[in-house]
């Protein structure tokens, strides 16, 4: 019998964390500022179930800093943090780079 991959069903929280991660990167929301469930969970058309669940998951990525009875809020980042997340990168990407050329046939370097 033939096998057939399909990918499984994300989950509301994946969706949504996925969204606000990438809102969060691309500034669409300001360092520090805070973020309202019930407000996320409107726009989303969603309840506040996956929102929170989503907001906790930013949490545990570093993205989102939820306060006790205050609230989430998006994770402000320092001078010496964002270095540190350069130099890792720039280290990341020159061993890829590294691994590429290894593997280079003469034909993709024509």
């Amino acid at each position: 019998m033939k096998k057939f991959d399909i990918e499984a069903p994300r989950s509301l929280t994946e969706l949504v964390a996925e969204r606000l991660r990438q809102a969060i990167i691309d500034g669409e929301f300001k360092l520090g500022e805070a973020v309202s469930e019930i407000t996320l969970a409107q726009s989303f058309g969603v309840s506040r179930t996956p929102v929170r669940d989503a907001l906790r998951r930013l949490s545990h990525e570093g993205l989102v800093l939820q306060i006790p009875w205050r609230g989430s809020f998006v994770a402000e980042i320092s001078t010496e943090e964002a270095r540190n997340a350069y130099e890792l990168r720039a280290a990341l990407e020159s061993v890829a780079v590294a691994g590429a050329l290894n593997h280079l046939t003469p034909l993709a370097l024509s």
